[in-house]
């Protein structure tokens, strides 16, 4: 796993794999608000939290993402591949695939005041929400954040809900 606290740290070419914080969020990596993350060539894959949020990562700072694969993570709460809490991200030639989470946004849960850029994206095959209150997103749940997408594919992810948008 990866934790980036207070400062600015790269990776390249390396997949962060099977990573379990327990309770605590970002199965695969953590990123404090103070901190950023530059990834390039990165998969971040089967990683997992039990009651929190952001099963491959959780963002609070800046994450830049390029080249990358974020698959087959599960979140106990929000944000199976990435869970967004205030800062900001930016994804470029990228995909989401196979991301699970039991609250909302199966693959990107962005919320509070954050952002996440998505350019050359593709999300599919995310799934959100064991407990059937609707409405989760099984690609992305936005709430409170900004979510920008361009050139990118959303197609694929459900919301096991009964109610609400069950294609979401």
């Amino acid at each position: 796993a990866i934790a980036s606290l207070q400062s600015e740290v790269q990776a390249q070419g390396v997949t962060v794999q099977n990573g379990y914080p327990g309770s605590s969020a970002g199965g695969g990596i953590l990123i404090n608000s103070s901190a950023t993350l530059d990834l390039d060539g990165v998969t971040v894959i089967n990683n997992s939290v039990g009651a929190a949020g952001g099963g491959g990562i959780y963002n609070q700072g800046t994450l830049n993402v390029a080249n990358s694969a974020m698959m087959y993570n599960q979140a106990g709460m929000n944000g199976g591949g990435l869970w967004q809490w205030g800062g900001t991200s930016t994804w470029l030639n990228s995909t989401f695939s196979g991301n699970t989470a039991s609250g909302h946004g199966g693959a990107i849960a962005a919320e509070s005041s954050g952002s996440v850029n998505l350019n050359n994206v593709s999300i599919v095959f995310n799934t959100a929400d064991d407990n059937n209150n609707g409405d989760d997103g099984g690609g992305i749940y936005q709430s409170g954040a900004t979510v920008s997408l361009q050139n990118s594919i959303v197609a694929e992810n459900s919301d096991l809900s009964t109610e609400g948008y069950p294609n979401g």
